[in-house]
């Protein structure tokens, strides 16, 4: 498998930052109401020769007149697929490392027998936009909070009754209303709580375990995750990973496991057909 070009356009800032965010919202509305499907679970094996296993990651190595590219599937992460990447700088000047210039393609195949079907490459997800996204989102979200919570009418009403409550000689209705904007502005100090975490969370993730942008120097070493949008229709997925003037392809095959199946980890075998079907 080989990508036919490099996609056209620039690269658009990508939104799986805030999409995550509010996938976690949405995910625990719908356990609430009880009406979440298992999604099927992907897993990737290099279609190569040349494979190490280290630590259960099946990866293969290529090498070029600048670096060594090892690449191996990570993992499947919400709606997103992660792969382990570990370049290493083998020429005698330094290297830039920019995942941002890296891309990718899926392809679907029917039958053996018939020919392949691939969807234009794709830029792989660059981090640094995810992190302006999620800084952009947390600032939005900082403002409506404060907005709610010092310029909600809801509070100024519950003083406003508190107050003539008071001037009345009614303590039992002023203890009321002291209580409702008590819990009023608790909720949403909660709820500013759970969002700060929600993306502090988030953002150390991907601040972590992201593949970023690095001049390595001769003999340097880096690692981290690249991510690509996860496709559950194709059944061969190739990542181009750019340095320099170089690009190393690395094709993978897709296999699809239905998670809802009793039998779903055990049907993973060797004997499966082409499609994990």
């Amino acid at each position: 498998m080989s990508i036919a070009q490099i996609p056209d356009g620039s690269i658009s800032i990508p939104r799986q930052g805030i999409v995550r965010l509010l996938a976690v919202l949405v995910a625990t509305i719908a356990i609430g109401l009880g009406c979440v499907r298992a999604q099927p679970v992907l897993r990737l094996t290099p279609l190569s020769d040349n494979v190490l296993w280290v630590g259960g990651m099946a990866a293969s190595v290529k090498e070029g007149k600048l670096a060594r590219v090892a690449v191996a599937f990570a993992r499947q992460q919400d709606d997103l697929v992660a792969f382990y990447v570990e370049i290493e700088n083998t020429a005698r000047i330094p290297i830039l490392v920019d995942p941002s210039r890296s891309y990718y393609a899926a392809c679907t195949r029917l039958a053996k027998s018939r020919p392949r079907r691939c969807h234009p490459a794709q830029w792989v997800v660059d981090p640094e936009k995810v992190l302006l996204a999620l800084d952009i989102a947390h600032a939005r979200q900082q403002a409506y909070r404060m907005n709610q919570e010092f310029a909600g009418p809801m509070l100024f009403l519950t003083m406003g009754t508190a107050m003539a409550g008071e001037a009345r000689g009614n303590h039992r209705a002023t203890s009321a209303a002291l209580g409702n904007a008590a819990l009023a502005s608790g909720t949403l100090y909660g709820i500013g709580q759970q969002q700060a975490s929600a993306y502090e969370m988030v953002r150390a993730n991907w601040e972590a375990e992201a593949l970023r942008k690095t001049t390595l120097l001769p003999e340097g070493r880096v690692a981290g995750l690249v991510y690509i949008g996860r496709d559950f229709a194709a059944n061969e997925v190739s990542l181009a990973i750019r340095i320099g003037d170089e690009i190393f392809e690395f094709p993978f095959q897709q296999i699809l496991v239905d998670a809802r199946r009793p039998r779903a980890v055990k049907d993973v075998s060797p004997e499966w057909n082409w499609r994990g079907q």
